[in-house]
């Protein structure tokens, strides 16, 4: 037989405990929606005041922009392009001549590659007398020759250093020991040093060597 007393008093006490739970949660929600307001509002006012202070520099800056752009106009309006251009012409030109005509100079004489070498080259040296002009025109002869000469050994008369960017060519020394591998022209030859470097170096600066001058070299 079912004891409806007791079944009474079980309902009774569930009733109690859920309102119970009920009146937790209810708190507990209260009290966990006020926090999510708070950084809520906490978040809007931050990004309000980013947004500002964002947009019042750029107001700052558009307002700079704007005068300097007025200054730049100001100035392109007052620019004259021809009082310009004469204004760099006075200030860089140079001179007011054109150079005169480059004439030819024979180079390939022992005085002059003397004179071309030394650092106190002076061009009032006086006119080579008549054994010197002997000894000038046995070696000039000897580089016009040079041509038929390739594949024979030379020595330096005198230093060369290659031009700055100019690879093909070789730096040499005087006494060095070289072989003439090709006439290129009058003024230039390709050579060949012992360690097998090779480059083009001056014909004027390098003698047959079993014609060599013993004298002031």
């Amino acid at each position: 037989m079912v004891n409806w007393h007791s079944t009474d008093d079980q309902y009774k006490t569930a009733i109690v405990a859920l309102e119970s739970t009920r009146s937790n949660w209810e708190k507990e929600t209260e009290i966990g929606l006020t926090a999510l307001q708070h950084l809520d509002r906490e978040r809007l006012a931050f990004i309000r005041n980013v947004s500002w202070l964002h947009v019042n520099i750029g107001s700052l800056n558009c307002i700079q922009i704007d005068d300097l752009n007025e200054d730049v106009r100001i100035v392109l309006e007052k620019f004259d392009y021809e009082q310009d251009i004469q204004v760099f012409i006075q200030s860089e030109q140079t001179g007011t001549m054109r150079p005169e005509k480059v004439l030819y100079e024979p180079s390939c004489t022992k005085t002059a590659m003397r004179r071309a070498a030394a650092p106190d080259y002076d061009s009032t040296v006086p006119v080579l007398d008549s054994e010197e002009a002997s000894i000038d025109n046995q070696l000039y002869e000897s580089v016009e020759a040079l041509g038929g000469d390739t594949g024979q050994t030379y020595r330096v008369l005198f230093d060369y250093a290659a031009s700055a960017g100019q690879e093909e060519e070789m730096s040499i020394k005087d006494g060095e020991i070289l072989e003439v591998l090709a006439q290129v022209d009058v003024n230039w030859c390709t050579a060949r040093k012992p360690d097998g470097t090779t480059g083009l170096v001056p014909s004027n600066y390098i003698k047959k060597v079993e014609a060599v001058l013993h004298d002031r070299f």
